[in-house]
């Protein structure tokens, strides 16, 4: 019988082992889920996260145009598995008596990497090209942008609006807030679309947007008054 109770003794410690080491994994596991998930966060946070700058930007003392500075992280699917990059860049729609209204277009990025300390990381890259968005993501084919030198680690396009018709689709689709900057990172990645009207930060001057909705307007008036 004694044999038999140290034979309990025995199970009941293994048992009891075994069941310390699950509970101990468990942990551990649980633990790891809630890093995974606090980063999962971080990252969500992050790619809500956006600023926007509105500008006017005077030549010699004249209005000249007006600029729209922007910061804003999404998903990049097809290259780069899901994971976020950070765009910063502007939209600069400038007037020269005697010349077509000119966006120019610039974007930088950055591979995002928030790490379990909440730590974020960012690696530079020049994506592979950009271009001007009017209407829910679409290119303006009519008025193709050609490719501009710009500072480093930034890539550049400019688009000319010669005419009346590319000037008033542009001047819809800032006042439809459809404008967009359509992204493309790495050749043969995703084109991500950034549209200012979508970033959200609010000054105590009011939403960055209207402002530069109103500043083009009155750059507007003032092509009209030169043609």
């Amino acid at each position: 019988m004694a044999v038999a109770t140290l034979g309990c003794g025995i199970v009941r410690t293994g048992v009891t082992f075994v069941v310390a080491g699950l509970l101990s994994v468990a942990a551990q596991l649980a633990n790891a889920q809630s890093s995974v998930e606090d980063i999962e966060r971080a990252k969500a946070a992050s790619a809500r996260h956006g600023t926007l700058q509105s500008h006017r930007i005077p030549a010699t003392g004249r209005f000249e145009g007006c600029e729209l500075q922007f910061t804003h992280a999404a998903r990049e699917l097809r290259t780069k598995k899901g994971e976020l990059v950070r765009y910063s860049g502007a939209f600069r729609a400038v007037y020269a008596a005697g010349k077509a209204l000119r966006i120019h277009l610039q974007v930088k990025a950055s591979d995002l990497f928030i790490a379990s300390d909440g730590q974020v990381i960012e690696t530079p890259f020049v994506p592979a090209a950009v271009t001007l968005g009017l209407d829910a993501g679409v290119s303006m084919a009519s008025v193709p942008a050609k490719e501009a030198t710009c500072e480093e680690s930034a890539t550049c396009a400019i688009v000319d609006l010669p005419d009346f018709d590319s000037v008033m689709a542009m001047g819809q689709a800032v006042i439809g807030e459809t404008l967009s900057m359509l992204v493309t990172t790495t050749k043969g990645g995703d084109i991500t679309e950034i549209r200012p009207a979508k970033i959200e930060p609010v000054t105590k001057s009011g939403p960055e947007f209207a402002r530069f909705m109103t500043c083009f307007s009155e750059l507007l008036h003032h092509v009209s008054d030169q043609d």
